[in-house]
């Protein structure tokens, strides 16, 4: 058994006799980040007589997480203030993984960045849109938190909305001097 950078190399982890096995585990590896590695097997019969070399499709290594993209309050564009206060609308860029990629995005609303400290971290799918039934208070500014997650399980850094508040009064009329 062999561990290499192409299919059927070993320069990785030189050919080294497993034994009679039908599984094996490479330890103490030092794995670089991007790059493939592929597996290769080959047998020898009691005379002797080698198999020819069998190799895996590979597995790239990844361990880093997605890159953020932006987070707005509101279904659009970014907004300061609503003036409802049972609902909150949020949506976000694509976060980008060029190895393994996105597979869920998770969202919070916290009464500072990054903290779930008003509405619990919750999963969100793939959707880059976000309503929620929210009992809203004026008062305090609400924020958008968001992380995402690749498929082998690195997370995002959170990214947190620059905030939003709720205004429930309509303004005073004022008064014309001519």
């Amino acid at each position: 058994m062999s561990l290499g950078t192409s299919p059927g190399d070993s320069n990785t982890v030189n050919w080294t006799d497993v034994g009679n096995v039908s599984t094996y585990t490479f330890t103490n590896l030092n794995l670089i980040e991007t790059v493939t590695y592929y597996a290769s097997v080959q047998a020898q019969d009691m005379a002797g007589n080698m198999s020819d070399i069998y190799t895996g499709d590979g597995i790239t290594i990844d361990q880093s997480g997605p890159e953020p993209g932006q987070v707005n309050d509101g279904s659009s564009q970014d907004i300061d203030w609503v003036n409802i206060d049972y609902s909150v609308d949020a949506n976000w860029t694509v976060f980008t993984d060029t190895l393994s990629g996105v597979v869920e995005y998770w969202i919070s609303i916290g009464l500072t960045p990054g903290q779930p400290n008003f509405m619990p971290w919750i999963s969100n799918g793939l959707d880059t849109t976000f309503t929620a039934a929210q009992e809203l208070s004026e008062g305090p500014t609400y924020y958008i938190n968001i992380y995402a997650i690749d498929s082998v399980g690195n997370t995002s850094a959170i990214i947190s909305s620059d905030g939003f508040g709720v205004d429930l009064d309509s303004p005073l009329a004022g008064t014309v001097f001519d």
